[in-house]
């Protein structure tokens, strides 16, 4: 059976990373700045204070969705290493042949992995490799410490990048799990209330629920064991659900009790389409199915309580209704309806 709630993550390691995983480049101007500062040889610090900019103006921009800072720090970082090399910077701590600009590329692929994944870490190390490539001067007897700095930072970068896959389908799993009811494969109770203060604080007045309440789920239970019962619950989250509408979503509460959560705020067809439903639950075997359901709206809904208590009271009210109903039938001698 397909899931019919795809919850979705709060935010992913991932993306927690990449907001602060910038920074760490900061150290590196830093670092720059401390030991140049030891020596006395301030007039380095313009430099460090442009990487400085770059990595915080790069810092600002990913507190935005989308890792556009990071991306623009990994594209401008090797042209930039570059620049920095200069006759009168032989001595400085950035790159002064390729070997060292190389191993400067370490971390950055790491920032890579983090914004950009596997893929990212690949293609940063050949552009960045390719600019230092056709602007520095690569001396014979580097090749072989090149080769061991580029290995270094690809299998680092690689690692990074798979160990945040799994973690993030750790996660994934584990809150769908959570919020999965797995018997139905629908949202669970957890997962209506976080839906619903979601609409709540998007737009009381656009918020409506129908409270469901499966009738005879017991009698299907002692007659024909749980395992049918389980079948009609089932069946019956597949019809209400092949019902619904855009804005719409059902979770399964607790045993045979369900809620359908409507966030356009109209509830003049939730009615029918549950109606529908039940229709095709009889069809589908059970011809004594029914619901019973309580609509409410957020229009004079104080609060999310208020909300949910008068869809719960209408509820049990057509219960009862039913249940007098059938009783009065049954007095008559009449099958009930």
């Amino acid at each position: 059976m397909r899931a019919y709630f795809r919850p979705v993550l709060s935010q992913s390691p991932r993306a927690q990373l990449q907001r602060y995983s910038v920074l760490l480049m900061a150290a590196v101007p830093i670092l720059a700045a401390l030991l140049q500062l030891s020596t006395g040889e301030t007039q380095r610090f313009i430099y460090d204070l442009f990487f400085l900019i770059m990595v915080l103006t790069a810092q600002v921009l990913n507190q935005r969705p989308g890792p556009l800072g990071s991306v623009l720090l990994l594209l401008l970082l090797p042209i930039v290493l570059v620049w920095f090399h200069t006759p009168q910077l032989e001595t400085s701590l950035f790159a002064f042949t390729f070997t060292t600009y190389s191993a400067s590329l370490i971390l950055p692929t790491l920032l890579a992995a983090v914004s950009l994944g596997l893929q990212g870490v690949w293609l940063f190390s050949l552009y960045a490799l390719t600019v230092g490539g056709l602007s520095l001067e690569v001396l014979p007897a580097e090749g072989s410490v090149i080769a061991c700095i580029t290995f270094t930072g690809l299998v680092a970068g690689s690692l990074m990048a798979w160990l945040l896959t799994v973690t993030e389908r750790t996660l994934n799993h584990a809150q769908r799990s959570a919020l999965l009811d797995p018997l139905t494969e629908l949202g669970n109770r957890r997962a209506f209330e976080a839906a619903l203060l979601a609409a709540w604080q998007a737009g009381p007045t656009h918020i409506g629920l129908a409270f469901l309440d499966l009738d005879g789920l017991k009698a299907v239970n002692d007659q024909h064991g749980h395992d049918v019962g389980d079948v009609l619950i089932r069946t019956v989250a597949q019809a209400v659900h092949a019902q619904l509408q855009a804005g719409q979503a059902v979770f399964r509460l607790a045993g045979d009790e369900f809620v359908v959560v409507c966030t356009h705020g109209d509830l003049s067809h939730i009615w029918h389409q549950i109606r529908a439903a039940v229709t095709e639950v009889r069809r589908q075997g059970f011809p004594e199915a029914d619901v019973s359901v309580g609509l409410s709206s957020g229009v004079r809904a104080e609060s999310i309580s208020a909300l949910m208590r008068q869809a719960d009271l209408r509820m049990y009210a057509e219960k009862r209704r039913k249940g007098q109903r059938r009783a009065q039938a049954e007095q008559r001698g009449e099958r009930p309806s």
